[in-house]
């Protein structure tokens, strides 16, 4: 039932990755939008994800769990990835497995971040624009 519930918003965010993909916004402002829209779908079930990701955090979250989530998370973040090297804003000599699990762990913290304070945390905003920003200036694309 976890791994359903925790799959089912994943697949709705990813919808939005989708969108993301093909879109025409700057790198910084893809990602940070990616970010955000999670972290808006995955709100109405702040509780849930506050639960869960303590229990990861203590070592209670079954392994075969994360490992089915991220069936569903890498896919969509790979595609979007893709695509953003296409269009010249990543850089492609980083590989793909690096570029996801680094995102992911910058994710990873956002989402804690936000887990532990209320919903509506107006500075939250603020905080995942400077941490995208931060990853973006490893991975952009050089002038």
């Amino acid at each position: 039932i976890v791994v359903a519930f925790l799959v089912t918003i994943e697949r709705e965010v990813q919808s939005e990755v989708a969108r993301l993909a093909h879109g025409r916004a700057s790198l910084e402002t893809t990602l940070t939008r990616y970010v955000l829209s999670q972290l808006e779908l995955k709100a109405p079930h702040h509780a849930f994800v506050r639960v869960f990701l303590a229990q990861m955090c203590a070592g209670k979250a079954r392994t075969d769990w994360l490992t089915e989530i991220q069936t569903v998370i890498d896919p969509p973040l790979i595609q979007m990835f893709s695509s953003l090297q296409k269009r010249g804003l990543m850089r492609s000599d980083v590989d793909m497995e690096t570029l996801t699990s680094s995102f992911k762990v910058v994710q990873l913290g956002l989402t804690m971040l936000w887990a532990m304070g209320e919903p509506g945390w107006r500075e939250l905003e603020g905080i995942v624009r400077m941490q995208v920003r931060l990853f973006c200036s490893g991975v952009e694309t050089r002038s």
